[in-house]
């Protein structure tokens, strides 16, 4: 199959409330509504959403590894995981780098930092969460399982950046520790169930 990319406006991103309170550590009741607002008012029109995703199929290799298009690794969590699948949807996806281009800005600011570093990742979240539920539409899949999660170590993420050609399509490179620039990016798989 062929890469697929999914462009969403950023006025289009609905934002969860309840991720950006997580975000910020605190309850969302004690969240200075006039500072999220300024915040996102920064922030909005610098967001670029988007995402590239494939399918796979899902190889069991003889030595205990599982491979999903982007290489063998050596995973319980993940082996667990797809145990009732056969074939995985696989997605890269990007705001951009609104968070970052603002900081310098912010600079004499603490909460603005704290508030649009915390929007940026809920932005992110939700971002993930709509690729998720349009591929759903297509798709009997499992909830997203990402690179770092359980025992699969972000160090298979060169592979799958390279496999979804997410450099080029959305600009994400890899810092020499594996994480990802712009840093509000997020990989993800997401097991397609067996019908």
């Amino acid at each position: 199959m062929a890469i697929r990319k999914i462009m969403i406006p950023a006025e289009d991103l609905r934002i969860d409330r309840a991720e950006f309170a997580r975000r910020m550590g605190m309850p969302a009741e004690e969240i200075d509504p006039a500072l999220e607002a300024e915040c996102l008012a920064l922030l909005r029109p610098l967001l670029q959403p988007a995402a590239v995703w494939d399918e796979a199929e899902v190889r069991r290799l003889d030595d205990g590894t599982i491979d999903c298009g982007f290489g063998p690794v050596a995973s319980r969590s993940l082996t667990r995981y797809l145990r009732d699948c056969d074939r995985v949807i696989l997605m890269a996806l990007t705001i951009g780098l609104s968070p970052e281009r603002l900081m310098p800005r912010l600079a004499s600011s603490p909460a603005r930092r704290l508030t649009v570093d915390a929007l940026g990742s809920a932005a992110a979240e939700s971002l993930a969460d709509e690729v998720s539920r349009r591929l759903s539409e297509t798709y009997d899949c499992l909830p997203r399982f990402s690179p770092g999660y359980g025992d699969v170590p972000l160090s298979v993420q060169p592979a799958f950046l390279d496999r979804l050609d997410a450099g080029r399509q959305l600009g994400i490179r890899l810092t020499e520790s594996f994480l990802m620039i712009p840093g509000k990016s997020i990989t993800a798989i997401a097991g397609i169930r067996r019908e």
